[in-house]
C-alpha cells in the first residue's frame, strides 16, 4: 500500500499525537469529565477523613478496630484428627536429612562486597528541587489513603478471610483461609508506620493454626441448611493447599514482617508453617507436591508434571529462613531443585537455548515441547535466579550463570522490536511466546515484570546492555497503559504482523489518502484478553526503572497509571476488576486479588516515598512484593540474624495497644527490644475474641470450622453463619 503514513503515536509519552491522558495535577488529580465519581472519590480519600499515621503510636485518623467476633465454646470443637496434632518429624520424611549438604559450601561461605543497584545521584544532598519533592509526597499520600481505605474496607467487611470482594463486602478464600490478605499485608502496614494496624493483624497471625486447612467446599454445600441436626450430616475433609501461594504470600509475608520489624513471633510462627510444609518435598526428584495435604507424607513418590514458575519460585524465602535460623537444610532443599533445573540432563531439540517451557516433568527431562514464555506459570523462575544471586550477595557464581544464560536465551528467541509507524512512529519491544515452535508477538501483563528483573540484572552484572532491554520493555509495557480509553493495560494484546493487506487500511483525511494502522481501539494491536485485575507487574518494573534510573518520567508515567486505575475501579471497600479496559463505562467485577494490596500499592507507595526507604541495595522482594534484608556483609550469609538489629525498626508496641488488645509486654533495658509474653489461654465455655487464643489454637473462621454441630445450640449456628457469610 504505497500511500503516506498517517501518524497516531511518537515515543514522547506526553506527546498530544498519542491522544494518552494528560498528567494529572498531584493535588487535585482526580478527572472532571465525571464529575459525581470524582466527588465519590475525593470523598472516600479525602485527607480528612485519614491522617498519615502518628510517628510514634501508629494511629491515624480513621481507622476503626476489626470487628469483634465471638470465638466457639470449647467443648462443642471437634478434635484434630490424629495426623494433624503434629507435623511429621523431619526424620521421617525421604530426602530431608537436616545433616545433607546439597552443594559445594565453599561457594556461599565468604560474602563480597555487593554492587549497588540504585541510582547513584539519590546520595546528592538537593537530588530533587523543592517543588518535585512537594508533587511526590503529594502523590505518595494520595497513595497511602488509598492504602487506608482498602485496608479499612478489608478490615471491616473481610478480617482474617483471604480477599474482600469490594462491591458487595463478602469474601473469599482461595488461599486455605487463614487470611491471605493479612499476612500479605503486614509489611505494607510497617512501611507505612500504620503500627497500630500491625498489632492488630498480629493477633490474627499468633492464632493461626497451620495444621488446620478449612473445607470451605463442604462449608459451601451447607449454605441452604438451616438446623443444627442438618449441619452435623455434612462430611468434613481436609483439603489440598496450593504450595507455591502459601509459600510466597505465607512464608514471605511473615519473613519480611520479621526482616522489618524484628518482631520474634513472625520468625517463630514461619518456622511453625514450614514444619508442616517439609514433607511435601518427600518426593523422588525432591521437587515438591504443589497441591499437598497437609499432614500426608508422599515417602518418595513421583511428584509428576509440575509448573515451572511452582517449582522455581521457592529459592527466596527457604534460602532467607536458612539465614535468619542457621538451619542450613532450609536452603538444601531448595538448592536440591535449582542443581537439578542446572542439570544436564534437559536435552531436547525444540528448546530454545537454556529456557524451559512452562510445564516440565524431571521423570522425562527430555520431553521439552510446549509453551515458552516469560509470563504467566514460568515468570518467577527466571525472577529468582537473580534475586537469588542477590540475597547470596553475589557468592554463588551458578546463579549468575544460571540467569546471564536465560537472558540471553530470551533476547535470541522471544524479544522481538516494532516501530508502529515507520518514520516516526512509537517503537515497541515485546517480550513474546514461543508457542509449540512459533512465536507470538504477545505483550502480556505477567510478562511486564521482566523490565525490573533484567534492570536488577544488568546492575548487579554490569551488563548495560541488558538495561536497554529493560527500559524499552517497560515502555511498551507502560504503552499499553496510555494506549487505552480507562488509561489501564489489559490482561493480554498481540501486535499486528503481517503483510500491508493485514496491518494497513486507507484513510481519507482532509481530503487526501493515506494509509493508518488497523486495530480497533488500539492500533496496531488487538486484545487478547480485556480486563485488568490489579495487576503489579508493569508498575513493578516502572519502580524499579525509576530506583535504577532517576529518571522522574517514570514518576509520572506511573502517577497516570495510578490515578486512571482509581478513577475506573475503586469502591466502596477496595478495588474492584475491570472487564473491559477499552469500555466506555466501568463494569467491574466484585473480585479484589490480595495482591492488589500487597504489591501494586506497596510498588506506587514506594515509587513516590524517599529512594532510601526499603533501599533495593538493601532489600530483595520476592514475587509477591515481600521484601527481605540482605544479609551484611561482614557477616556469613548463613550465620543467624537472630542477635542482629534489623535496619527499619518502625514498629513500636505501646502499652495501650497491648493491654487493650490482651497482649502483654516486658520491656528490657534496650528500648530496641520487645518480649512478648503470651496472654491467658481461653479456657472452659466462655465466648471470648481472637486475643484470648494461645499461639496456635486457631483463628476466629479455624476455630468455628472445626465445630461439631450436634453440640451447637441456637446462638452457635447463627455465630457459625455469620463467620462463613451464610445468609439466615
Amino acid at each position: 500500500m504505497d500511500l503516506p503514513i498517517l501518524h497516531h503515536t511518537s515515543n514522547d509519552a506526553f506527546d498530544p499525537i498519542n491522544h494518552f491522558r494528560q498528567l494529572p495535577d498531584s493535588q487535585h488529580p482526580w478527572s472532571t469529565s465525571e464529575p459525581d465519581r470524582a466527588s465519590i472519590i475525593k470523598t472516600w480519600l479525602n485527607p480528612n477523613r485519614f491522617s498519615e499515621p502518628d510517628h510514634h503510636t501508629g494511629i491515624y485518623t480513621g481507622s476503626t478496630p476489626p470487628p469483634i467476633r465471638q470465638l466457639p465454646r470449647q467443648s462443642i470443637l471437634r478434635p484434630r484428627e490424629p495426623e494433624l496434632e503434629d507435623p511429621i518429624p523431619i526424620e521421617e520424611i525421604v530426602g530431608l536429612d537436616p545433616m545433607s549438604v546439597w552443594s559445594d559450601r565453599s561457594l556461599v561461605e565468604s560474602a563480597e562486597d555487593s554492587v549497588k543497584i540504585q541510582f547513584e545521584g539519590f546520595k546528592r544532598l538537593g537530588w530533587e528541587s523543592d517543588e518535585d519533592r512537594l508533587i511526590r509526597l503529594s502523590r505518595r499520600d494520595w497513595v497511602r489513603r488509598t492504602f487506608q481505605h482498602v485496608w479499612e474496607g478489608y478490615k471491616a467487611k473481610a478480617w482474617g478471610h483471604d480477599e474482600l470482594r469490594p462491591i458487595s463486602g463478602s469474601f473469599d478464600d482461595p488461599f486455605s483461609g487463614w487470611g491471605a490478605t493479612l499476612v500479605d499485608c503486614l509489611d505494607n502496614l510497617l512501611i507505612m508506620n500504620m503500627t497500630q494496624e500491625y498489632n492488630y493483624a498480629r493477633n490474627h497471625v499468633r492464632a493461626l493454626d497451620w495444621g488446620h486447612v478449612i473445607d470451605f467446599s463442604t462449608i459451601n454445600r451447607g449454605r441452604h441448611l438451616t438446623k443444627t441436626e442438618e449441619f452435623s450430616k455434612l462430611k468434613f475433609e481436609r483439603p489440598l493447599i496450593p504450595f507455591f501461594e502459601t509459600v510466597i504470600r505465607y512464608m514471605g509475608g511473615l519473613i519480611s514482617a520479621y526482616d522489618l520489624s524484628g518482631d520474634k513471633l513472625m520468625l517463630e510462627r514461619v518456622e511453625d508453617l514450614v514444619k508442616w510444609l517439609l514433607p511435601a518435598f518427600g518426593t523422588q526428584s525432591g521437587f515438591p507436591i504443589l497441591r499437598y495435604r497437609m499432614g500426608s507424607n508422599p515417602s518418595g513418590i513421583k511428584s509428576g508434571r509440575v509448573c515451572l514458575a511452582e517449582i522455581g519460585s521457592m529459592t527466596l524465602e527457604f534460602t532467607r529462613l536458612a539465614q535468619l535460623t542457621n538451619k542450613d537444610y532450609y536452603y538444601n532443599l531448595v538448592q536440591r531443585i535449582m542443581d537439578s533445573m542446572d542439570g544436564d540432563q534437559w536435552k531436547s531439540n525444540n528448546r530454545p537455548g537454556s529456557l524451559f517451557p512452562t510445564y516440565i516433568d524431571p521423570d522425562f527431562p527430555m520431553s521439552l515441547s510446549g509453551l515458552y514464555s516469560i509470563g504467566g506459570e514460568a515468570d518467577s523462575y527466571y525472577e529468582y535466579l537473580i534475586k537469588e544471586y542477590q540475597l547470596l550477595r553475589g557468592t554463588s557464581p551458578q546463579y549468575k550463570r544460571m540467569f546471564e544464560t536465560a537472558v540471553d536465551s530470551i533476547n535470541t528467541h522471544l524479544v522481538k522490536r516494532y516501530q508502529l509507524e515507520p518514520g516516526g512512529g512509537k517503537n515497541l519491544t515485546v517480550i513474546g511466546d514461543l508457542a509449540w515452535g512459533s512465536f507470538r508477538p504477545s505483550l502480556d501483563h505477567l510478562a511486564c515484570f521482566a523490565g525490573g528483573m533484567i534492570g536488577m540484572g544488568s546492575k548487579l552484572l554490569d551488563r548495560k546492555d541488558y538495561l536497554d532491554l529493560a527500559i524499552d520493555h517497560t515502555d511498551s509495557c507502560v504503552w499499553a497503559y496510555e494506549s487505552t480509553k480507562t488509561g489501564v493495560a489489559p490482561e493480554k494484546m498481540m501486535l499486528m504482523e503481517g503483510d500491508d493487506l493485514n496491518r494497513w487500511e486507507q484513510v481519507n483525511f482532509k481530503g487526501k489518502m493515506y494509509r493508518q494502522l488497523r486495530g480497533n481501539p488500539i492500533r496496531g494491536a488487538f486484545t487478547l484478553d480485556p480486563k485488568y485485575i490489579g495487576r503489579p507487574e508493569t508498575i513493578e518494573s516502572v519502580f524499579y526503572m525509576w530506583r535504577i534510573t532517576g529518571d522522574k518520567v517514570w514518576q509520572d508515567r506511573a502517577w497516570r497509571m495510578f490515578t486512571s486505575w482509581v478513577e475506573n475501579c475503586l469502591t466502596e471497600f477496595g478495588f474492584a476488576d475491570l472487564k473491559d479496559v477499552h469500555g466506555s463505562t466501568a463494569r467491574l467485577s466484585d473480585k479484589q486479588e490480595s495482591f492488589v494490596l500487597a504489591e501494586t500499592l506497596k510498588y506506587y507507595y514506594l515509587l513516590f516515598s524517599e529512594p532510601e526507604l526499603i533501599s533495593l541495595d538493601d532489600y530483595v522482594f520476592n514475587t509477591e512484593a515481600h521484601p527481605f534484608r540482605v544479609s551484611r556483609p561482614e557477616v556469613n550469609i548463613f550465620e543467624s540474624d537472630e542477635e542482629r538489629r534489623p535496619r527499619m525498626r518502625s514498629w513500636r508496641e505501646s502499652d495501650w495497644s497491648n493491654e487493650a488488645r490482651g497482649t502483654k509486654i516486658v520491656k528490657i533495658e534496650d528500648e530496641e527490644s520487645i518480649r512478648f509474653i503470651d496472654p491467658k489461654s481461653h479456657q472452659g465455655d466462655d465466648r471470648g475474641g481472637d486475643e484470648n487464643v494461645r499461639i496456635g489454637d486457631g483463628t476466629y473462621l479455624q476455630q468455628w470450622s472445626r465445630v461439631d454441630f450436634e453440640k451447637m445450640d441456637e446462638v452457635d449456628l447463627q455465630e457459625f453463619k455469620k463467620a462463613f457469610g451464610i445468609d439466615s
